[in-house]
């Protein structure tokens, strides 16, 4: 069995780590997601949520929702998936849940990154605490926002 396994290495083909384009399945992976999703392009940020009341309640749903809507509208962001639609973003309790925000721009200026900031604030309180976070850019901007208000 062990003879069989060495074997089997010696005729695998070779690794290819080249990850910097040109021709490698990483570069044609990502031409086909520019292409094909040009909304998938940037990095993404994390909404996180915490609802005293549990996510269900009809004021705390419709404050998530409006959230969730005015980041969806902003001209950086792609389409977000609400945790009302994939009960995978929710804990089993219903009281904290979180979605995915995907930039559109590779490299978002830390202004429109600010004003996606901005909205969390103004909608933290009241028993919902809505934090953002994430990397956007290569410049390690602090994107923090709204927890524990």
């Amino acid at each position: 069995m062990i003879a069989v396994a060495l074997v089997g290495f010696g005729y695998a083909a070779a690794p290819d780590n080249d990850f910097s384009g040109g021709n490698s399945d990483s570069a044609k992976a990502q031409a086909l997601i520019e292409k094909h999703f040009p909304e998938r392009q940037g990095d993404t940020l994390t909404l996180a949520i915490k609802a005293d009341k549990g996510i269900d309640d009809p004021a705390v749903r419709r404050k998530i929702e409006k959230v969730i809507a005015d980041l969806d509208a902003s001209p950086i962001t792609g389409p977000i998936t609400s945790p009302y639609q994939d009960s995978n973003l929710v804990a089993k309790d219903r009281h904290i849940a979180r979605t995915t925000i995907p930039l559109t721009e590779e490299d978002a200026k830390k202004t429109e990154v600010k004003s996606l900031v901005d909205v969390v604030k103004q909608a933290s309180g009241d028993g919902v605490s809505l934090g953002l976070g994430g990397n956007p850019g290569r410049e390690g901007r602090d994107t923090r926002a709204g927890a524990g208000r």
